[in-house]
């Protein structure tokens, strides 16, 4: 675990209060909608009375109720893999349908004409986009990470292909022919190609 102190014990620290937000938000949500299906059907049929969604809540219902509980439970389990194992993938998936239900409740509130509701979704928004970018950054870091790693482990054993150490001086020189048995120019004695290995 880093330290949380520097700034990659932030970044993590910030991933996990996010995605356990959202897992909190989303799957209070659904279940309430689970659970209380018909209060929440009656009041959102007086929601969109005025709108042209007004036939299809039922439908928009279930569908956003889905959409929660999956946000929710994908944020629940993300924030648990990040705790376990620093892994990012599932949380950033958690936020990225996290903002696709956010922006669903926000359509619905603009066509409802409840204008003060969709403002009070705005920040609940940025949050998930923010989580999305530092999960996104942790993983691109990691990404950039690993490419360095290997372009630098490319190199050493590009540098060590010629190298060789002399079986009876034990001089290390470099030889580019393509002789079988290299010449050692400090004793002058004859020596196989081994693979030279880096200590």
């Amino acid at each position: 675990m880093p330290l949380l102190h520097s700034l990659t014990g932030a970044i993590y620290l910030t991933q996990i209060l996010g995605s356990a937000l959202l897992a909190i938000l989303f799957l209070q949500s659904g279940i309430d909608k689970v659970i209380d299906h018909r209060g929440n059907l009656e009041w959102l049929k007086g929601h969109f009375a005025k709108s042209p969604l007004a036939g299809v809540v039922p439908v928009l219902l279930t569908a956003i109720t889905l959409l929660e509980i999956t946000a929710g439970a994908l944020s629940a389990i993300g924030c648990l893999m990040l705790i376990v194992s620093r892994e990012t993938t599932i949380a950033f998936y958690g936020a990225v349908s996290s903002a696709i239900v956010l922006i669903a409740l926000f359509f619905g509130q603009r066509m409802a004409k409840d204008y003060a509701g969709a403002a009070v979704l705005v920040p609940y928004f940025l949050l998930t986009l923010v989580t999305i970018y530092l999960l996104l950054s942790l993983a691109t870091i990691f990404l950039l990470w690993i490419v360095a790693e290997w372009n630098r482990r490319r190199r050493e054993r590009r540098a060590l292909r010629y190298r060789l150490r002399c079986v009876i001086c034990a001089f290390e020189f470099e030889d580019r022919t393509a002789t079988l048995l290299p010449r050692c120019p400090r004793c002058g004695s004859l020596n196989e190609r081994f693979r030279l290995e880096q200590i």
